[in-house]
């Protein structure tokens, strides 16, 4: 029953860990192959990673086991294959690994999410994204425990606050909501959840460090599975503004204003998936390429558009967050999805609007003066762990060595050059990097990578 792995560089016996809390433990040997249909299982192969979950387990359970799961596999040296199993729903190939046979039985670890009893205690948690850290950590529940640099949880029960610091990571602020979500889920919906970001706390937030907590005793009924596919109903027209102004033109007659809402546009990226998977990008139709899935928030309609050439994991995610706008929205926009080629004429009025920066006329464009772009070199290293992984070193033609990963920025190009022998792990964050600065330039530039003996002449012209 036990398998063991020798490929690159994994060499790991099965091991099956099972959710107990905010924690994952692992199982005895003689353990194996008995499964509780409470719970949630990680039966760990090494290159393969099995997530099975029981038909009873609960939501937060299954948050739990994806989490630590992820954190796992991050650490290989080649990237482990994921796969989640439902009760019921086991394929060979895992049956496989008990002799065909696995014996489920009625039960559950009790879980660190339960549902509260009559005494209710408010807790304070720190939301940790470090794969080194678990995702909740405890505090006392102090104001001066409020930092700057952290996203903070408040659980009081019936209202659940998520405190953002204006220095917090993008990928904590995404962290906190989910695991907000579980608790709610938790609670057939019961509790609010409310979103604050530093400086704007209300004042029930601050009375939570102040009152005690009573919950009356009540029965808890089991929250209703989450459909996958979504059935969003046509949503009801946006009222006007009761607003009444009084007309210049016509004194004495109220009118009611005009309000223009800002448009947005954004690219959906898997690869930052730990992070909000949304890049805001100007409103520019040149941004509409085939390679790319594009959101536009145009207050009461939400457009998916799915490049020709666009990977399914980004058309996937494209779809969730187009929902998470909508019930940020509370259902009033309506969500259009439109494949490249097969727009609709009111999505190409839209896009006439438009128009790009390349076609705007001489008369409009302000002439800046001609200033001279500083080009960087950078070699990445993947050693700086925590710090940050790029070194500036001299744009010299000699720093293209073999055993590099380097970058350069041109200003409107960025450039990743990839050395014949260096390392996987440094071409991955050299990708990575390369990204963060486009970022930073708003997603004007262009990344170009080119292999060592592959470089082109406006490359070479760059020393």
């Amino acid at each position: 029953m036990l398998i063991r792995f020798e490929k690159e560089g994994i060499n790991l016996e099965m091991k099956i860990y099972r959710v107990e809390g905010e924690d994952i433990k692992p199982l005895s040997k003689t353990h194996y192959g008995i499964f509780t249909d409470g719970d949630v299982y990680i039966v760990d192969l090494g290159i393969k990673v099995f997530v099975w979950k029981g038909n009873k387990s609960s939501p937060g359970e299954a948050f739990i086991g994806a989490f630590f799961t992820k954190m796992m596999v991050k650490e290989r040296p080649k990237k482990a294959h994921v796969f989640h199993v439902q009760q019921g729903e086991e394929p060979q190939e895992f049956l496989d690994l008990f002799d065909r046979f696995i014996n489920v039985k009625e039960g559950s670890v009790p879980s660190t999410l339960a549902k509260p009893s009559v005494e209710f205690d408010k807790k304070m948690y720190l939301i940790s994204s470090s794969e080194y850290e678990e995702p909740l950590i405890a505090l006392p529940l102090k104001k001066e425990n409020l930092w700057s640099d952290h996203v903070i949880m408040v659980d009081a029960f019936h209202k659940i606050f998520i405190w953002i610091g204006n220095n917090s990571k993008h990928q904590e602020r995404y962290l906190g909501r989910s695991i907000a979500r579980i608790l709610w889920r938790e609670r057939a919906g019961r509790p609010k959840i409310i979103v604050l970001d530093e400086g704007d706390e209300s004042k029930d937030f601050f009375a939570v460090f102040e009152e005690p907590i009573t919950v009356r005793e009540e029965v808890i009924s089991e929250p209703e599975p989450i459909v996958e596919a979504e059935v969003i109903s046509e949503p009801e027209p946006i009222p006007e503004a009761e607003v009444a102004l009084e007309s210049e033109t016509y004194p004495g007659i109220l009118t009611k204003p005009v309000i223009k809402l800002e448009r947005k546009m954004y690219l959906v990226s898997e690869e930052r998936s730990e992070e909000d998977p949304l890049i805001e990008l100007p409103l520019d139709k040149d941004n509409l390429q085939s390679e790319r899935v594009v959101i536009i928030d145009a207050s009461d309609k939400i457009y998916v558009w799915l490049g020709k050439t666009s990977h399914p994991q980004d058309r996937y995610l494209g779809a969730g967050m187009a929902r998470r706008l909508w019930r940020e929205k509370a259902g009033r926009a309506k969500i259009i999805t439109l494949d490249e080629g097969s727009e609709t004429r009111e999505f190409s009025e839209f896009l006439k609007e438009l128009v790009s920066v390349k076609e705007k006329p001489a008369t409009e464009i302000s002439v800046k003066p001609d200033i001279r772009y500083e080009r960087k070199m950078y070699l990445v290293l993947r050693e700086k762990g925590e710090e940050d992984p790029l070194e500036e070193i001299p744009l010299d033609k000699d720093n293209l060595q073999s055993e590099w990963v380097v970058l350069i920025d041109a200003s409107d190009k960025i450039y990743v050059w990839i050395g014949k022998t260096s390392n996987p792990q440094d071409r991955y964050f050299g990708a990575g990097m390369a990204r963060r600065l486009w970022r930073e330039k708003a997603g004007r530039a262009k990344i170009i990578t080119l292999d060592e003996g592959s470089e082109t002449e406006e490359f070479l012209t760059l020393f």
